[in-house]
């Protein structure tokens, strides 16, 4: 298998990165925001949906191309081997990692291949971590698959967030070490805090979820 080459893309932080991660899960639907999502089927929907009529999903043999998945451009595709994309509709947790990277790819570097170019390791290197294609997206899949909400209540016991996020226990530990060191980097939200979107008062928690009574947003915890 080949490696993905890097490149040396917009500076974002990891905190940005986890916002970001946050704000495309809110996507799926309230039912499946609770715990894990099924990737496949959030890419076919909410993704496609979000990133417009101009997003395309090729699906391809091993033997057209080695690469696991990538994303190509103009127009916007998403290219995934057929092994790759069976086995995460199927659940299998490295497969979803597999995708999940590439929708960090796609939500966060769509315009980089017009504005950078390929370059060598050790450029990407110097120029930090904060500035590498591949770091932004494997940090973006951390998140979105296994977001601060969740791990802070089982990061004493990572392997139950694993079953029920369906997800690596080598992520579900890294998470949870994290979680233990530094404390969530996406503010968790609480009933009494403000809401985001019209700033009153008002939020309740349901369950995983918080509900503004006054706007009716709704998002994960």
């Amino acid at each position: 298998m080949s490696k993905a080459r890097d490149y040396i893309v917009e500076y974002r932080s990891e905190q940005r990165i986890a916002e970001i991660a946050d704000i495309i899960r809110n996507l799926a639907p309230s039912g499946t925001k609770k715990l894990s999502i099924a990737i496949c089927r959030f890419i076919r929907h909410e993704l496609t949906n979000y990133l417009g009529h101009n997003f395309r999903l090729r699906l391809y043999l091993p033997e057209e191309d080695e690469r696991e998945a990538y994303v190509s451009y103009n127009p916007l595709k998403l290219n995934v081997q057929r092994g790759i994309w069976r086995s995460a509709e199927l659940g299998v947790s490295e497969s979803e990692f597999v995708l999940t990277h590439e929708i960090g790819h796609l939500v966060m570097h769509q315009d980089f291949e017009k504005a950078f170019s390929s370059t060598g390791e050790e450029l990407v290197h110097a120029m930090g971590k904060e500035r590498s294609a591949e770091w932004q997206a494997n940090t973006f899949a951390d998140y979105f698959l296994c977001p601060d909400w969740i791990i802070a209540r089982h990061m004493n016991d990572p392997q139950t967030a694993a079953i029920m996020l369906n997800i690596s226990s080598e992520l579900a530990e890294h998470r949870a070490f994290q979680i233990k060191r530094f404390g969530p980097i996406v503010p968790i939200a609480v009933e009494g805090d403000a809401c985001n979107r019209c700033s009153n008062f008002t939020l309740m928690a349901e369950g995983v979820m918080v509900r503004c009574t006054t706007c009716q947003l709704e998002y994960s915890r």
